[in-house]
């Protein structure tokens, strides 16, 4: 872990001095996230509900459904928050908003909980670092396979396990999600599959698959001829989450869990549809901090810790489509742009 990473979170949120508290219910917004909320579902419903009853009318209608895409991440951003307790005071409720957001994007909220939670502690370890893989040559398979991971696998992967595979007997949901991610998963392992069993969430995880089966079900009925329509629309959300997901990660410090990159975006992108998430550096060492207040815990990253803002989305997008890099063995040290530090090995 990088020694000026490490110090700003001792001193500013190990140390809890007055601005950073452990969540602080009374930094929560509510009356926004309620609107915001609102708001989400009201888009989720024109493009499952009401867009097809317009396109019946006239196709030009389809053109609609083209803004409310901007807002598949401020979805996945209401579920990442919900995550960490910082929609609603109250759990419950907080639990609730955070299930409906997940139906609206299509994944089982305790399938994202437990995966992002998990994120947190194992962050750029072997673990959790999919552009590098350990083999004693290149290897083409894997380099397709992290390619189709990074355009659709990681979203399609869950989204099946939801909808079809958690509503088979628990003995046939371990080799067929194997079989699907291509790797062996076992009750002892920490996937979030695992997790979710062990924490007997499956009921939960199959109430919202039933949820997001319903609403796509209503849906297809609705466009009927146009079902074209939603496929393709599904197709775009599935690519724009995965596109952004864990987009501030790429080629920054291995083994250093608390590193993340801060992203320069357009701050109509920042704040309508990321709600602040390019912040991701600050939000790794101030996880419990709700969105809207996350801008100003940058102040802390200036001027001694500047390095942590590496330029714009492009940047970070281009850092995560760069080919995965193999090593023999997994390396104690590895900077940004895979340059290696003297000793490294």
């Amino acid at each position: 872990m990088s020694a000026t990473l490490q110090h700003l979170h001792d001193s500013l949120y190990l140390g809890n001095p007055t601005l950073v508290k452990t969540r602080d219910f009374c930094d929560i917004d509510v009356t926004t996230n309620r609107l915001i909320f609102l708001f989400l579902v009201l888009v989720s419903g024109y493009q499952f509900l009401v867009a097809p009853l317009l396109i019946s009318i006239s196709p030009w209608f389809i053109l609609t459904l083209l803004p409310t895409l901007l807002f598949s991440s401020t979805t996945g951003v209401m579920v990442h928050e919900a995550i960490h307790g910082l929609l609603y005071p109250d759990p419950l409720k907080n639990r609730r908003m955070g299930q409906v957001m997940a139906v609206c994007m299509g994944i089982a909220y305790d399938l994202q909980r437990f995966d992002h939670l998990r994120h947190h502690r194992i962050s750029r370890t072997e673990h959790d670092c999919d552009e590098v893989y350990i083999a004693p040559r290149r290897s083409t398979r894997k380099v397709i396979n992290y390619y189709y991971r990074k355009l659709f696998g990681a979203y399609w992967h869950d989204f099946v396990l939801t909808a079809l595979v958690g509503f088979l007997p628990t003995r046939f949901i371990y080799p067929v999600m194997s079989f699907i991610n291509g790797s062996m998963i076992v009750p002892s392992d920490h996937s979030a599959l695992s997790i979710i069993l062990r924490n007997q969430k499956l009921s939960a995880l199959r109430a919202e698959g039933a949820c997001i089966l319903l609403l796509l079900t209503c849906s297809a009925f609705l466009y009927g001829g146009n079902l074209w329509v939603l496929v393709i629309l599904y197709l775009l959300k599935a690519f724009i989450l995965t596109v952004l997901d864990s987009f501030a990660h790429y080629q920054t410090p291995i083994n250093d869990p608390l590193f993340a990159r801060n992203v320069k975006v357009p701050l109509f992108f920042e704040r309508a549809c990321l709600m602040n998430f390019n912040y991701h550096g600050a939000h790794h060492i101030f996880p419990t901090v709700p969105w809207n207040k996350i801008p100003r815990y940058m102040q802390h990253f200036e001027p001694d810790f500047c390095l942590i803002t590496h330029g714009g989305l492009f940047r970070s997008l281009k850092a995560k489509y760069k080919p995965p890099r193999v090593f023999s063995m997994w390396p104690r040290r590895w900077l940004a742009g895979g340059r290696r530090e003297e000793k490294s090995f």
